[in-house]
C-alpha cells in the first residue's frame, strides 16, 4: 500500500467510527439500585431507584438477615430466613421508597439485592 492510500483508509475509518450509527446504544431497560437507607429498631428503610434508560416491571428489594456460624442461631433465624417487598413497577429515573421490618440480627447488617424484569 501507499502512503496516501493508508491515509485515505485511515481517515475514513476514523470518520465512519465518529458517526451516532456506529456507536454502541444503551440498553432498552433500567438498571436498579438501592440510593439510601436508613435504620429503626431491628427494621431498614431506603429508597430505591430506576436509573434508566427503560422501564422496570416486577420491581422486588430482598433482606437476608445476617446468621451466625452457630447451629443455634440457625434454628432460630433460619440461613433461608429472606424478607421482601414488592414495589411493583419503577419508570426510568423514578425512586420509591421501602421498609422492611425485622431484618436486623445482633446489630448486623442484611444482605440487600433488589430485582426487577424490563416490562414488554
Amino acid at each position: 500500500m501507499t502512503r496516501s492510500v493508508l491515509l485515505g483508509v485511515m481517515t475514513w475509518g476514523l470518520v465512519l467510527g465518529s458517526l451516532p450509527v456506529a456507536a454502541q446504544e444503551l440498553p432498552s431497560f433500567g438498571r436498579l439500585i438501592v440510593a439510601s437507607t436508613s435504620r429503626w429498631g431491628d427494621g431498614l428503610s431506603g429508597v430505591v431507584k430506576n436509573l434508566g434508560p427503560g422501564k422496570m416491571c416486577s420491581v422486588v428489594i430482598q433482606a437476608i438477615p445476617f446468621v451466625e456460624d452457630n447451629p443455634l442461631a440457625r434454628a432460630d433465624y433460619g440461613t433461608t430466613k429472606q424478607v421482601t417487598q414488592d414495589l411493583g413497577t419503577l419508570e426510568a429515573h423514578q425512586e420509591m421508597s421501602f421498609s422492611l421490618n425485622s431484618v436486623f440480627v445482633k446489630g448486623r447488617m442484611p444482605g440487600l439485592s433488589v430485582t426487577g424484569s424490563p416490562c414488554r
